[in-house]
């Protein structure tokens, strides 16, 4: 299938501000779609993991501009490539993408990539904020981190608080997110999102 565009999501940076090894992963996937024409224009998304904002760091670049080296040295035409610099979480990356990037081009057939770990999240969250008009697959780049069984215990987690904070919210209707990212009770209290 053809999409519109490809989402590359962030996943952290490391403690010295650079990409993780599997976040190189999905911009290798990304380069492979896009070399196949899967989708003609990609976003790079992401700000930093609100991790920092907790413990008082601001990194010195966001992760979607770490990105961005790696796609032009593989030859990936910069007019072909979107950031979206404002997401600290998944449910930013979804929002922040859809109201910056996705609606304003009129982006309907979205293709995600994403870690292995991190598909179910991704599905969910996605499909919720986006709702009905949107065709939204999700590719998984393979981790070693999907064996961790820690790993799928947190994933769970982090999904069952972010469900019950999007509890209210209508499939779709991503107005009610607009004065609550990053603020109020949800954000505050929560150390790993």
């Amino acid at each position: 299938m053809a999409y519109d565009v490809m989402i590359v999501l962030g996943h952290k940076l490391s403690p010295s501000f650079t990409l993780m090894p599997y976040t190189i992963s999905c911009l290798q996937k990304a380069k492979e779609l896009y070399q196949e024409g899967i989708a003609p224009k990609i976003i790079l998304s992401g700000k930093w993991s609100i991790q920092w904002d907790f413990v008082g760091i601001t990194p010195s670049i966001t992760e979607a501009a770490a990105m961005i080296p790696i796609l032009l040295d593989y030859g990936i035409p910069k007019e072909d490539i979107f950031l979206e610099e404002e997401s600290k979480d998944t449910i930013g990356n979804a929002y922040f993408c859809k109201k910056l990037l996705i609606e304003p081009n009129n982006f309907r057939k979205i293709v995600i990539i994403c870690e292995d770990f991190h598909v179910k999240r991704v599905e969910k969250l996605f499909k919720l904020i986006y709702g009905k008009g949107y065709i939204i697959d999700i590719i998984a780049v393979p981790t070693y981190e999907s064996e961790e069984t820690s790993v799928g215990e947190e994933e769970e987690s982090i999904l069952t608080r972010q469900l019950q904070f999007l509890s209210s919210m209508k499939e779709g209707e991503d107005s009610f997110l607009k004065d609550k990212l990053y603020e109020g009770s949800y954000y505050k209290n929560q150390f790993q999102i």
